[in-house]
C-alpha cells in the first residue's frame, strides 16, 4: 500500500524523477527488512525479543539457552504462534517454547549450533517484530 502511494506521489510531483522513484520502489520490495540484535552471552537477547513479541516464545533462563537460529516473522494470521521446523509445524506458545528448548539442548549436545533454522510466525502481541539466534538476532518482519 505504501509503495503504491509513493508511486502515485512520484508520478504527480516528481515528473522527470520517475526513474529515481521507481528505483527506490524496487529497492523497497515488499517492505520487509531485517533487524540484527547482538550482545554478549546472557545479555537478555531472548528476553528482549519476547518482550517485543508480547509473549515468551523463546526460552530464557539463568544459563545460556539459545543454541539454534530462530527466525521470527511477523504474521498476524498466527496470534498464538506457528513454529516451522522442517516439515513439522508446532502451534501454541507452550509447545513452541518447549520445542525450541529441546532443539537448543540437542544442538548444544551435538555441538552443531548452525545446522538448523526454526521459523516462528507470530503476531505482534505488544509492540514488535524480531528474531533470536545464538549470540545475536536477526528478524524479518513482514507488513501485511
Amino acid at each position: 500500500m505504501l509503495a503504491g502511494e509513493a508511486h502515485e506521489l512520484g508520478e504527480v510531483l516528481l515528473g522527470d524523477s520517475r526513474e529515481r522513484v521507481n528505483k527506490l520502489l524496487r529497492e523497497l520490495g515488499d517492505g520487509s527488512f531485517k533487524v540484527i540484535i547482538t550482545a554478549t552471552v546472557k545479555a537478555g537477547k531472548s528476553t528482549f525479543l519476547n518482550s517485543l513479541l508480547g509473549a515468551p516464545f523463546l526460552p530464557t533462563g539463568s544459563v545460556p539457552e539459545t543454541a539454534v537460529i530462530v527466525r521470527i516473522i511477523h504474521d498476524p494470521t498466527h496470534p498464538s504462534g506457528l513454529l516451522e521446523d522442517g516439515q513439522a509445524r508446532i502451534q501454541g506458545l507452550a509447545r513452541i517454547r518447549e520445542h525450541i528448548a529441546q532443539r537448543n539442548s540437542k544442538a548444544r549436545t551435538e555441538q552443531d549450533m548452525s545446522a538448523i533454522t526454526l521459523v516462528l510466525r507470530a503476531a505482534r502481541h505488544a509492540a514488535g517484530r524480531a528474531a533470536g539466534c545464538p549470540g545475536g538476532a536477526v528478524g524479518q518482519p513482514r507488513s501485511r
